[in-house]
């Protein structure tokens, strides 16, 4: 790079240099007041970049730079050199320092090079010294890349689960990233043919999880380079990783422990734990197992299982002061059965209920350990459920029999009466002018010839 010093020609003529009115002039000639140019550098052999400097005062006003430049040493008038115009953002000087590149040179060439920033609506414009600089030799040798770099991309596996993997890979430098457009994962089983791929992945990412993957399945996983199109040259990573998935959870793993609780003569209380909640998602129904050691068959009982339903049950006819062992199966919502634990226990002495004894012999024959008072208050209810049942009954038959003793009051008339023309009721009585009943007189002379009679037959005898 040559970097030199031109000529003084720090503004052009017509600049003010005095005050207007009175106030000092802010762009007087001073060191601070010029444009500087700071580098000059070539870049290639046809660009050379140009960083100067302008006076604070241009900062915040609207204008725009232009670069003028040639490789003619005889010319000394920058007005008849060539010229590049540099626009920035909204026609407005920003900052105090610039840069631009001004390109289409001819290489190993030197130029004078001159800054000039044309201000809008003032007709002076500042420009800096004359600086010049020799560009680049041309390289006729052609860089040829081959179709493929092959790369370690450090291909890793960070954290692994059943379904599920954790992948990492290197971050790439800035030399591959040019040849990179994206990444993407492939992954197959061990034994399979056909890879899987993952969606396009940005370059900048270096990590990315592989989903819906089986449990206890051995894969491969490897990484592609994926390049942008058009590009003739692209990274390939051959290194791969061979992982195993977990094992997936059972929810159906866990152990049921039973206990026994309260023993007694004829029955015993029964607890289990271990069941995950809610108890009805994973169990259908608990049976509990026991048998004797005088017993040839397993007995057993059952319990359907509910939510927050209280984890016992109590088993009874029992034979007072016999051993038994008892076990819980759990047959599960996913059809499987589940043993748990074998306990022994003996029941309490007592006296087993003989077929034929009346009620109160039941009652006393039975001993009443302390808390022993299920059994008599059963047999309590029955006695009263047969009392209650017998009074029902007798009621029933004395209803029934006060109902047909009721005589009947209605007014009857039969035939016989009509036929027998002696009788005669009160309705065939004839009323006489006089008040008096003519079957009234009738009926009384009647009487008391029949009571004539009657004497005579008494004074006979």
């Amino acid at each position: 790079t040559h970097i030199t010093s031109g000529g003084a020609n720090r503004f052009p003529g017509g600049f003010p240099i005095h005050g207007i009115g009175g106030y000092p002039d802010k762009m007087s000639q001073s060191s601070s007041d010029e444009i500087v140019i700071k580098a000059v550098e070539p870049l290639d052999d046809r660009t050379v970049r140009v960083v100067f400097t302008v006076p604070p005062v241009l900062v915040g006003l609207h204008g725009r730079v232009e670069l003028r430049y040639t490789s003619e040493k005889s010319n000394h008038d920058p007005s008849t050199w060539k010229s590049q115009i540099f626009i920035p953002p909204h026609d407005l000087i920003e900052t105090p320092q610039m840069e631009f590149d001004l390109d289409t040179l001819e290489p190993a060439t030197e130029y004078k090079v001159r800054v000039t920033v044309n201000l809008k609506d003032i007709a002076n414009s500042p420009s800096s010294r004359i600086y010049t600089v020799t560009t680049l030799e041309k390289h006729d040798q052609q860089t040829t890349l081959p179709p493929q770099i092959p790369i370690d991309a450090e291909l890793q596996v960070i954290e692994t689960n059943s379904s599920w993997v954790n992948v990492m890979w290197k971050k790439f430098t800035e030399y591959e990233m040019q040849f990179v457009d994206g990444v993407q994962l492939r992954y197959k089983e061990h034994d399979g043919k056909v890879y899987a791929a993952t969606p396009l992945i940005h370059r900048a990412v270096t990590s990315y999880i592989i989903e819906n993957l089986k449990p206890a399945t051995v894969y491969e996983i490897g990484i592609s380079i994926i390049p942008f199109p058009g590009q003739t040259t692209e990274l390939i990573s051959d290194k791969t990783v061979e992982i195993i998935t977990a094992v997936e959870p059972d929810p159906y793993s866990f152990e049921v422990k039973v206990e026994i609780k309260t023993v007694k003569s004829q029955d015993v209380e029964v607890t289990w734990s271990g069941v995950p909640y809610p108890e009805d998602k994973y169990v259908n129904i608990y049976r509990a197992i026991y048998q004797s050691d005088s017993g040839k068959e397993d007995t057993s009982t059952f319990k359907i299982a509910k939510r927050d339903s209280p984890a016992k049950t109590l088993i009874s006819d029992l034979k007072p002061g016999t051993r038994y062992r008892l076990w819980l199966e759990v047959y599960l919502t996913n059809g499987r059965i589940k043993k748990s634990n074998v306990q022994d226990f003996v029941t309490k002495p007592g006296v087993v209920l003989q077929a034929g004894v009346s009620h109160q012999g039941k009652l006393a024959s039975i001993p009443l350990h302390e808390g022993d008072y299920y059994g008599p208050l059963v047999i309590v209810a029955i006695l009263a459920s047969l009392s209650i049942l017998s009074t029902l009954i007798l009621l029933m038959m004395l209803m029934k029999r006060r109902s047909s003793s009721k005589a009947d009051i209605s007014p009857r008339k039969t035939t016989s009466a009509y036929d027998n023309p002696s009788y005669k009721t009160c309705e065939d009585a004839v009323t006489i002018t006089n008040g008096h009943n003519k079957a009234t007189e009738h009926e009384m002379s009647t009487i008391n010839s029949n009571n004539t009679n009657n004497t005579n037959t008494k004074e006979t005898v």
